[in-house]
């Protein structure tokens, strides 16, 4: 689904939320919602203001937590300088799939930066 996405998009990036519960070190993802580039640039993500604020109350109505950001890149799927910064101040899982290598890689930033596996519950 969020490869196609990125695909459909393509060049530029694409973002999504990802919603469900962290129980120690593992995240289990109950739904997927994509969300719009406000930025629609090649390099940068922004989501929508509105978009977002909506996506965090219908989040505590339900009582699950928005537990990952998606968004592509064009080349790898190495966080970039500001998605750094952001990982820091946003400190949930960050997923980056590479449109270039056509691959997924999963961040938590924590202190320091450490991989992690996401499950997705269908």
């Amino acid at each position: 689904m969020l490869e196609e996405y990125a695909r459909h998009n393509y060049p530029l990036e694409s973002c999504a939320l990802f919603f469900g519960t962290r129980i120690g070190n593992q995240f289990q993802v109950y739904r997927i919602e994509k969300m719009k580039n406000h930025r629609a640039s090649e390099y940068f993500f922004e989501m929508d203001s509105d978009e977002l604020m909506e996506a965090y109350q219908k989040s505590s109505r339900e009582g699950i937590d928005i537990i990952g950001v998606f968004h592509s890149h064009l080349e790898d799927a190495d966080p970039s300088s500001s998605d750094l910064t952001y990982m820091e101040i946003n400190p949930i899982v960050w997923i980056i799939y590479s449109c270039k290598y056509k691959k997924f890689q999963a961040y938590l930033s924590n202190e320091k930066m450490v991989g992690v596996t996401i499950i997705i519950k269908d």
